[in-house]
């Protein structure tokens, strides 16, 4: 797996072009996925997007592996595969964005609580280029925390609840 790897990083440095984002998150990273890959389909086609929740570092090499030059973004998951680090994701990815959902319960064993696992999570925004953007659930107080981490841009929005329609 070590030669993928490399192949992977070497593939990904020779895709300058193409924006790479990566999501992750405690819950609902494929739906995210999956709507942004709808949106950004429809406004920006050439495009490739992660399959299912196919996010372990061999599914992002081979994924990296895949892209052309042409693409003009790329989209997948990034995770926690049995308490790994995401560390070796972020080295083949690369991430010019990154959208964080929220840190939730899972992994906390492996991570020493939830603080860990949000500072875990909290890698992909610290992988981020300086000229890169950080998009960040406001309603998580550890994930809107993780803007202090990062120099470039960030949009984050909290979620508007309305008044009830009578």
């Amino acid at each position: 797996l070590g030669s993928l790897y490399r192949l992977a990083a070497m593939k990904r440095r020779s895709l300058g072009r193409t924006e790479f984002i990566g999501i992750t998150g405690s819950a609902g990273k494929t739906t995210t996925k999956d709507l942004l890959g709808a949106i950004l389909e429809r406004h920006l086609p050439g495009g490739r997007k992660g399959a299912g929740t196919m996010n372990g570092p061999e599914h992002v090499a081979r994924f990296v592996l895949g892209t052309r030059p042409t693409d003009r973004y790329c989209l997948t998951e990034i995770a926690l595969i049995n308490d790994d680090s995401m560390g070796r994701q972020l080295a083949i990815y690369q991430p010019t964005v990154g959208v964080v959902t929220n840190i939730g319960g899972d992994h906390l064993s492996a991570y020493g609580g939830i603080d860990g696992v949000a500072e875990e999570k909290s890698k992909l925004i610290r992988a981020l280029p300086p000229n890169g953007i950080a998009i960040l659930n406001a309603d998580d107080s550890r994930v809107i925390a993780m803007q202090a981490l990062f120099s470039g841009r960030t949009r984050s929005e909290e979620r508007r609840v309305g008044k009830e329609c009578r």
